[in-house]
């Protein structure tokens, strides 16, 4: 399990009023003692969670009930992510190393499963033409370059 799992089941369990402690995440995914430790270091301190320490209890809870985690049901980040699939697919351009890499880290930080969506989805182009990784990358370094391209474009039919 990612670091982000964990993160997100701690957080619903304290959301559910649970007091989770040390040994909730050690038991649930079978991590060290110091691995869990880190999680709730990095809860508390990179995504800035009110989490207090309940002695009576020995467990964690929320100074601010109304804290949420990033991206929770985040239906516009699912739709992105579906969105950039399609694109990708129908454009011929699914294959290129940067938009896998967004795809990957995009889809570990939801939990839906937005397969349904990609696949629910349709996206309608009018002549399409893949264009090589090679080509799209060059067009797209000269434009972040604000170099100026001679495109020449033959019609399929005149080829």
């Amino acid at each position: 399990m990612s670091v982000l799992e964990r993160l997100y089941f701690f957080h619903e369990q304290i959301s559910a009023g649970r007091y989770p402690g040390i040994a909730v995440l050690m038991d649930e995914f079978e991590v060290s003692r110091a691995t869990a430790h880190r999680d709730i270091a990095y809860l508390k301190e990179r995504l800035l969670a009110p989490l207090a320490f309940d002695r009576r209890r020995n467990g964690y809870y929320y100074t601010d009930v109304h804290f949420q985690m990033p991206f929770v049901d985040s239906p516009r980040l699912v739709f992105f992510l579906a969105m950039l699939h399609k694109i990708g697919q129908e454009t011929g351009l699914g294959g290129l190393a940067e938009i896998d890499a967004l795809k990957k880290r995009l889809g570990g930080m939801l939990f839906v499963d937005h397969g349904e969506l990609i696949d629910a989805m349709r996206c309608e182009w009018v002549a399409v033409e893949h264009p090589a990784p090679a080509v799209f990358s060059a067009v797209v370094e000269a434009l972040l370059a604000r170099r100026q391209l001679r495109i020449t474009h033959q019609a399929p039919a005149m080829r």
